[in-house]
């Protein structure tokens, strides 16, 4: 099968203006949370000093 026949059969249609701003809207609001975590330390992290993690027992 072609492209443009399996689109047929499945009624699927190019996405219009909108739509493709709504994804474009979505992926870029996913894109910078995940960004956001990566430089958090995750909950329940102890704390970490001058010389690491746990600095005050070593």
């Amino acid at each position: 099968m072609t492209w443009p026949v399996t689109a047929g059969l499945l009624k699927l249609t190019p996405p219009n203006a909108w739509e493709w701003l709504l994804c474009a809207a979505l992926g870029s609001t996913v894109l910078i949370i995940v960004e956001a975590e990566k430089g958090r330390p995750p909950l329940g992290t102890p704390e970490r000093g001058p010389g690491g993690v746990n600095s005050r027992l070593s």
